[in-house]
């Protein structure tokens, strides 16, 4: 619940602590299915299904979309639970529910779009500038290219990319934005054949001349740390966490869990 000011309250230590432990009752079967998950070469839908049912998939989504306030803290150490069972798991985790955390930043029209239409939405993304265009138009922009390292994408409902816009009237350099579409309006691209994370089915997607409404796009130099365009109708402090800082620290949960779980299993 939120407090006067308006802002989403952080999970109670009790509250965090059934999310820790609902992670931790996944690690045995996270671990038989881990073979499975190897040969498919993504999650297996048991799995995304398992982590919706113990309420994992609902941390940092706004309260108002049934999600669950916590702190920033508490998806990594998730993570890290999920990683002693399934490496590709948790990363797979990570980068989703890492956007229930960023997807606040963007204009409400953006979350009444996504969430609105179906609170359980996830998103996926693959923030690498140099390889998208946007092409301005009356209302937004058209978004072409091809982006590899897809992570869980045959899981997400949406996707965030990156892209490259031309520069304002003012001049200068190309600017980096970040559009936001449905992963159905993607052309999957199987391109996953590696040693590593296997599970993680990585694989690239595309689109060409793509419609992107511009509520639907936002310029991370917007998401630097302070209010952002989501604020009025989002706020709460996590919600204004710098975003390139940050997104490192994601990798640590499956990092230290994966280490974790390779301890205990010798």
């Amino acid at each position: 619940m939120g407090g006067s000011s308006g802002e989403p309250a952080a999970a109670s230590g009790a509250a965090r602590e059934r999310f820790l432990d609902r992670a931790r009752a996944l690690v045995p079967v996270l671990r038989e299915r881990a073979p499975q998950a190897e040969a498919l070469r993504r999650i297996p839908d048991e799995t995304i299904r398992d982590l919706r049912e113990a309420g994992l998939w609902r941390i940092l989504r706004p309260a108002r979309y049934d999600g669950a306030p916590a702190d920033f803290g508490l998806m990594i150490d998730v993570a890290e639970q999920l990683g002693r069972g399934c490496g590709s798991t948790a990363w797979v985790y990570i980068n989703i529910v890492a956007h229930n955390w960023m997807l606040p930043m963007w204009p409400g029209a953006a979350l009444a779009e996504v969430w609105g239409e179906n609170p359980e939405a996830l998103i996926g993304s693959t923030l690498i500038f140099p390889r998208g265009r946007l092409e301005p138009v009356d209302g937004g922009y058209l978004l072409s290219g091809r982006w590899p390292y897809a992570s869980g994408i045959d899981a997400s409902d949406w996707m965030m990319l990156g892209g490259l816009a031309p520069a304002d009237e003012a001049g200068g350099d190309a600017r980096a934005l970040m559009p936001l579409v449905r992963a159905t309006d993607l052309e999957v691209i199987d391109t996953w054949h590696v040693a590593g994370l296997v599970g993680t089915g990585s694989k690239d997607v595309a689109c060409e001349k793509l419609f992107v409404p511009a509520h639907m796009l936002l310029d991370p130099r917007d998401a630097r740390g302070g209010p952002t365009p989501g604020s009025p109708t989002t706020p709460g402090a996590v919600y204004q966490l710098p975003v390139v800082a940050l997104i490192p620290h994601l990798v640590a949960g499956p990092m230290l869990g994966i280490a974790r779980g390779a301890y205990e299993d010798h």
